[in-house]
């Protein structure tokens, strides 16, 4: 390429001083006498493309191993998030369905009381009993009661899930505007890394929040099936010296214990008068703590496997 200004001359030597040249910092032999610059802030064409090409080198702009390796942590990231989210509404759409299902049984099971006992003088002692409770109000309003529970509780769940996810979605698309914008504009400032670092972190910090609130939401999860695991109590009560066995579940309270155990013919008398004795245990339980559910009591070594013997004691 011939210079402008001297067109019988090619260009020979690039200016390198910190101004704005009006040569265009192209230059001929005769533009570099007459430029006006100390020499040394004029390089050959050659010299000038082998400085470039070194300074590349030096700042390795063609290894992209560390690019790679940011990408790979980028992508492992997005997978783990994409697969916790998966797992948390997975078990979510469990707990809905195992919810509206045993609603749905214990409403069955009241209806097939009377549909399947047309003859009630021939019926079982305890189907008696219990078609006895259910005239009195006692088992449907207990029932009526813990389904309004499961479905306030489930109600509370959905608009919880709900906002959570609404915020997250809102906080994530501010933080990503802010990295968009950082990278649609240019030249990059030591202001400008100092935000993407604290941006990035503040990213990182609502992914890990997400994290925990999904495990805290796990746990939870855990609780409600760990109640329908099944345990089998040998009761006794004082008032008549008989004993039965009874299958019951963790989520059952001392007090569904106790009305099973009158149901049954176990005990006879008024609950003021007695208290739960749990002798491997060697503690009492007083009417007013009678709300405590059994896995409040008791751990997996006591019931796995085994029948755990519990009575119904005088309370003095």
């Amino acid at each position: 390429m011939n210079c402008i200004y001297h067109i019988q001359n090619p260009v020979s030597f690039i200016c390198i001083a910190t101004h704005k040249c009006e040569l265009d910092r192209k230059m001929c032999v005769e533009c570099q006498k007459e430029h006006g610059v100390d020499q040394q802030q004029t390089l050959p064409l050659k010299k000038f493309e082998e400085i470039v090409k070194n300074n590349f080198k030096e700042f390795q702009l063609d290894d992209t191993s560390e690019l790679t390796k940011e990408r790979m942590k980028c992508k492992s990231m997005l997978s783990q998030t994409e697969s916790s989210i998966k797992n948390v509404l997975d078990e979510i759409s469990k707990l809905f369905k195992q919810t509206f299902d045993r609603i749905e049984q214990e409403s069955k099971s009241f209806t097939n009381l009377i549909n399947d006992n047309p003859n009630l003088a021939s019926i079982s002692n305890i189907e008696l009993n219990e078609l006895v409770e259910i005239l009195q109000g006692n088992i449907l309003n207990k029932f009526t009661n813990q389904k309004k529970l499961y479905l306030d509780r489930l109600e509370r769940s959905r608009f919880w899930w709900e906002q959570e996810v609404k915020d997250f979605g809102e906080r994530l698309t501010t933080v990503m505007n802010e990295f968009i914008q950082y990278f649609s504009v240019k030249p990059v400032s030591l202001d400008a890394d100092h935000k993407l670092v604290l941006e990035k972190n503040l990213l990182i910090q609502e992914l890990k929040e997400l994290k925990n609130q999904m495990i805290c939401q796990e746990m939870e999860l855990d609780i409600l099936k760990f109640g329908d695991t099944n345990i089998t109590l040998n009761v006794k009560s004082f008032s008549t010296n008989l004993s039965s066995t009874f299958q019951m579940q963790l989520k059952d309270s001392v007090s569904d214990l106790y009305i099973k155990a009158v149901q049954h013919g176990i005990h006879k008398g008024s609950p003021q008068d007695c208290c739960l004795l749990v002798p491997s245990k060697n503690i009492k339980y007083a009417l007013t703590e009678w709300n405590r559910k059994l896995y409040e009591i008791f751990i997996p070594n006591d019931y796995t496997n085994k029948i755990i013997k519990v009575e119904f004691s005088q309370s003095r």
